[in-house]
């Protein structure tokens, strides 16, 4: 790639970049608090990108000086971090001591100043092997460039331990999760770890061969502003989640026992099996199930029982989490409509639907899982009997 077309596809990235800001800056777009880290994370990256673009060559000492700005990348990782946390945890707000997570670009700056002007004795200034060609600048800035893989690493791997208990906070409140369940995040987040990983063994490879695909600066430029084009396009249509609850779901060890699950709560286990009989005659005779999007709260509501006592009742008796309890009875319905000829008519979309899922993908996932058959295998089936 030569530097002309690399500084149009940095033009053209920040370009496409700066509209999806000032939406993000507006405010009504997807979820406003999250956006705030998101909002910094895309204008770090055209910042950086721009100065990349604008960079000849960094010869003269003044320009070197400027390589202090390539120290901003270490706000990626608590970026990132901050955006996850956000958007997992409906109360999160920043605590004044967690600024000091964004102290470490300022003070790598001021190491790079004292590292001005540039000598083969300076301690941070590292030996590469003699066939390899690394210039005294690349030497220098090894430790920078590294430092900023490994945030990027450190804190996305962090930001990722967020995701299971929001993942299982969202299946104890929600029937329908698949606009909730942060697949894109999670993704996006392995993938900037993977490359933190791969971008330390590259800059090994540079100081011990010197085979270095792009320059330093242009990788610094084009990965994080690509991937946080693709973030924020994806970021903005996440909705914000709201848990009408007080409770908070832990990882799920052995199942308990119905005495050990009520032991340390307020429901008591004869109110919890009385609870339990009035919800299975609503599921019965209501089929609050056929309904798109149906929450836990609307069920609490119609039983006129607190979130927290519904949710420890369908855990202690059925085993099952709210997801999982109201999608077995969907699957149950999906089912027993497959099964009548009478039904026929219907698309296995539409059996889906009016079984209450709000996708064809979580219907068929839910329904191989526990009939062990595709709708469509299992509606063969029962004209085959």
């Amino acid at each position: 790639m030569t530097l002309g077309y690399f500084t149009v596809a940095i033009l053209c990235g920040v370009s496409f970049t700066a509209p999806l800001m000032i939406l993000l800056a507006s405010g009504h777009w997807g979820y406003r608090y999250a956006n705030q880290f998101l909002l910094s994370l895309l204008g770090l990256s055209c910042l950086l990108a721009l100065f990349v673009a604008g960079s000849r060559e960094y010869s003269g000492q003044g320009n070197l000086a400027l390589l202090a700005l390539f120290d901003l990348q270490l706000l990626f990782g608590p970026l990132l971090y901050f955006y996850a946390r956000a958007l997992t945890d409906t109360e999160f707000k920043m605590r004044s001591v967690q600024y000091w997570h964004f102290v470490l670009p300022p003070a790598a700056m001021l190491v790079w100043f004292g590292q001005l002007p540039l000598e083969e004795t300076d301690w941070l200034v590292i030996p590469c092997a003699e066939d390899s060609g690394c210039s005294l600048m690349t030497r220098a800035r090894f430790s920078h460039r590294v430092a900023g893989y490994l945030s990027i690493a450190a804190y996305t791997y962090s930001a990722l331990q967020y995701l299971r208990p929001y993942r299982e906070k969202i299946r104890a409140t929600h029937s329908s999760i698949e606009d909730l369940e942060l697949n894109w995040l999670r993704w996006l987040l392995l993938f900037f770890f993977g490359a933190a990983c791969l971008g330390i063994l590259a800059e090994i490879q540079l100081i011990a061969w010197g085979s270095f695909l792009l320059a330093p600066g242009q990788v610094i430029a084009l990965f994080p502003l690509l991937i946080s084009i693709l973030l924020g396009i994806f970021g903005t249509k996440q909705k914000a989640i709201h848990f009408e609850m007080d409770i908070d779901p832990k990882p799920q060890q052995d199942k308990p026992t119905p005495q050990k699950k009520y032991q340390t709560s307020s429901l008591g286990q004869d109110d919890a099996a009385r609870l339990w009989q009035r919800l299975q005659q609503l599921m019965n005779d209501g089929r609050p199930y056929l309904e798109n999007g149906l929450k836990i709260s609307d069920l609490a509501k119609r039983l006129e029982v607190s979130v927290s006592h519904l949710s420890e009742t369908i855990n202690g008796h059925a085993g099952q989490s709210f997801y999982e309890f109201i999608n077995y009875h969907r699957v149950e319905e999906a089912a027993r409509m497959l099964g009548s000829s009478d039904l026929d008519y219907l698309s296995i979309s539409d059996i889906g639907y009016q079984s209450g899922f709000n996708s064809n993908s979580a219907f068929f996932e839910h329904f191989k899982k526990l009939k062990g058959f595709t709708p469509n295998q299992y509606r063969k089936q029962a004209r085959e009997m």
